[in-house]
């Protein structure tokens, strides 16, 4: 990804690196040294609670949002089967901040991406990482 510091912008860098030599989309890097992407511009910063879609240089569409006074970006379609989560509610499962896809309700973590769900005994599990999440920073300045 591109590095920019030119005046006040948003830019992320995806949290997983650059992919092993795994076809997995979710694949961890093999090494420290692939962890470091460069960082990449993608909007203005948003205010209050907005949600912006955007598409990298490298053609990837994002949900950039703000929650909670946070910013969060992720893949802008789910992982199940493609939902708009531009669309999607924001709701607290049992502690966890989760967008939750409009078409077929899937719980996934703001943070983690992980699938989250409530058990029978009512105790909140992780189907593990499924939905690509991206670090989010906001500069100012070049």
């Amino acid at each position: 990804m591109l590095r920019s510091l030119v005046g006040s912008e948003m830019c992320i860098r995806d949290r997983y690196g650059k992919p092993s030599n795994s076809s997995h989309p979710m694949a961890e890097p093999e090494s420290a040294a692939e962890t470091q992407p460069e960082w990449e511009r993608v909007c203005d910063p948003l205010s209050g609670s907005e949600r912006k879609v955007v598409q990298t240089a490298q053609g990837r569409w994002l949900l950039v949002m703000v929650h909670g006074g946070e910013y969060h970006c992720m893949d802008a379609t789910c992982y199940h089967m493609g939902g708009p989560l531009a669309a999607a509610d924001i709701e607290d499962l049992m502690g966890n901040e989760c967008i939750v896809c409009p078409w077929h309700h899937y719980t996934i973590s703001l943070r983690t991406g992980e699938r989250l769900y409530q058990d029978m005994q009512g105790n909140c599990k992780s189907a593990g990482p499924r939905q690509r999440v991206h670090r989010v920073q906001v500069r100012d300045g070049g």
